[in-house]
């Protein structure tokens, strides 16, 4: 080749194969100064290999048939992909000759070849060319187009199979802690289980119901994140005291396996604007990872450092880390880094994916890093520092209170309405030692015929229930005549978790939302908000050295 062309313009090349004479050169002039790119080949076996490279037109004399390696120049042509068909201007003596003869037969087979009879004015051969190169350009828009059609279509397998993985995972991740869950109640419901073993029974159930519970918000989350429907309640937030409550709720876990966690922060306040909980959402989630997947005696290090207006959170640990390979697709939804049925980890490949989305959408960004598998892995949240004049709102956890504890509702009437027999009973357990008379409706109507009979205090009831739901019971509550239905306190207690959910339950007219499962401790911190405006405290902690009164 005489000329060598970037790599982005080689389907471009007009190629050239005149090994007699003049017409070799004299023709690469005439194209270069016509802008055209060209490129002279010195045998059939050059043609054949540039071609292969990429061409857009290719150029003959009959004098080039004579080469002894034509033969190998006819089979690549013929062995073209379905959406190639190179032009091919050949250009022969008018003379019949047995050389023109010969060119014929060999060409048999090519359907997109023009003979051209020497000599040819200048004028007509550029115009061919052209024409040849624009019929050229609509065959790579074919081949791009059936490029990006085999592209999508291997993405779109390779997003089912990583779907079909996914929901053997969800059922290999639903199934485990049902197992503990079904096996322990099952013995306790049969009176196997001695009563020493009943605490363990207790908190395997318990540990086992939380994981489920967290499977659920992710999925949730997803479902959120893939609607655009994942939204935020900013506020001035001092990062520090986030983060070591993040680290204390995940401390537990990590001595229990034999994991060390340190801490290097700032000693300076640093300011951020976030969500509390979604933030705190974030580095519970990247502890909980590196506690994982770091054996017993590995060590979790936790270090916050301000890097000009950002400030980096380092979650580093010593554990199985990351394969290089691995590395671009961490946060990927779905994704795991090994999928294998001998996986040593649990989970759904979800919280990574959430972890990143939940950081940008906070205007910050992330990095991850691993020297390879075995050589654990350092995760790096980037937030925006809040200016050192700007005030933060005091960030206070929420209060821990002791499980053992009940509200003193003696003389108050409370209705449970909810269609599920379960739920009902559970809330009716929950409030056995408050001293509040308890009624029941298995439906909206239900609980409005004893409303007009008995009228409750308070209203404890589900959202979604068949015929009508919770939200159009407390519409119609709330505008009874006389303002009947305008003093009673009333809950939501529903499956429907979100905060857009808590949002429609408070205009629907209730005065609180809590999502199931339901805890003790929320169900009666709901109480009490809702009775705080016009009544003393109703809480009475009964742990060790609580005083009852």
């Amino acid at each position: 080749m005489t000329v060598q062309p970037p790599d982005n313009r080689l389907d471009d090349r007009i190629l050239i194969f005149a090994p007699v004479g003049k017409d070799a050169p004299l023709t690469l002039d005439v194209l270069q100064r016509t802008d055209l790119l060209g490129g002279v080949c010195r045998t059939a076996h050059d043609l054949c290999v540039e071609f292969l490279r990429g061409a857009s037109v290719i150029m003959l004399t009959e004098e080039a048939l004579e080469d002894p390696g034509i033969g190998e120049l006819m089979e690549c042509l013929r062995s073209q992909p379905a959406w190639s068909d190179i032009p091919i201007l050949l250009f022969a003596d008018a003379e019949r000759s047995e050389i023109y003869l010969r060119t014929l037969r060999l060409l048999e087979g090519l359907r997109n070849v023009v003979l051209l009879e020497r000599p040819i004015r200048l004028g007509a051969a550029l115009s061919l060319i052209r024409s040849a190169m624009r019929g050229r350009e609509r065959q790579y828009e074919l081949r791009d187009l059936l490029k990006a059609l085999a592209d999508a279509s291997e993405e779109a397998e390779t997003a089912n199979r990583l779907k079909d993985e996914f929901l053997a995972t969800l059922s290999h991740e639903l199934r485990t802690p049902l197992n503990a869950i079904l096996g322990w109640t099952t013995m306790l419901r049969d009176g196997n289980v001695q009563p020493r073993h009943l605490m363990r029974a207790l908190d395997t159930i318990h540990r086992n119901a939380t994981v489920q519970v967290q499977i659920v918000n992710d999925l949730l989350d997803v479902s959120r994140i893939v609607r655009g429907q994942l939204q935020l309640a900013p506020r001035h937030i001092p990062l520090g005291p986030l983060v070591t409550l993040a680290v204390e709720s995940i401390t537990p876990t990590a001595d229990a396996k034999g994991v060390g966690i340190t801490t290097a922060f700032e000693p300076a306040p640093v300011v951020v604007w976030a969500d509390h909980d979604r933030l705190q959402q974030v580095f519970w989630n990247l502890l909980a990872n590196a506690v994982k997947f770091t054996p017993s005696g590995g060590r979790v290090d936790v270090t916050m450092q301000v890097e000009g207006p950002e400030v980096g959170v380092s979650v580093s640990d010593t554990g199985a880390g990351i394969a290089p390979g691995f590395l671009p697709h961490v946060f990927e939804r779905f994704r795991q880094g090994d999928g294998s049925s001998t996986r040593e980890h649990g989970g759904l490949g979800l919280g990574l994916s959430i972890v990143r989305h939940l950081v940008e959408l906070h205007g910050g960004h992330m990095k991850v890093e691993s020297a390879g598998l075995g050589f654990g892995a350092t995760f790096t949240v980037y937030l925006r520092v809040r200016r050192p004049d700007e005030q933060p709102e005091v960030s206070v956890p929420p209060e821990r209170r002791s499980h053992g504890r009940t509200l003193d509702l003696e003389g108050t009437h409370i209705l449970i309405v909810d269609d599920e027999t379960d739920a009902r009973d559970l809330l009716r357990t929950m409030l056995a030692e408050t001293g509040a008379r308890i009624s029941e409706a298995t439906s909206a109507a239900e609980a409005l015929r004893i409303f007009a009979e008995d009228r409750p205090d308070m209203v404890l009831a589900d959202v979604a229930m068949p015929t009508q739901d919770g939200y159009a019971m407390m519409r119609t509550l709330r505008r009874l005549p006389d303002g009947e239905g305008t003093q009673v306190r009333a809950v939501a207690v529903s499956a429907y978790a979100r905060r857009e959910d808590r949002q429609r339950a408070l205009k629907a007219g209730f005065n609180d939302h809590i999502g199931k499962p339901v805890q003790p401790a929320e169900l009666f911190d709901a109480l009490e908000r809702v009775w705080l405006h016009n009544a003393p405290s109703l809480l009475h902690d009964t742990g060790p050295g609580a005083k009852v009164h």
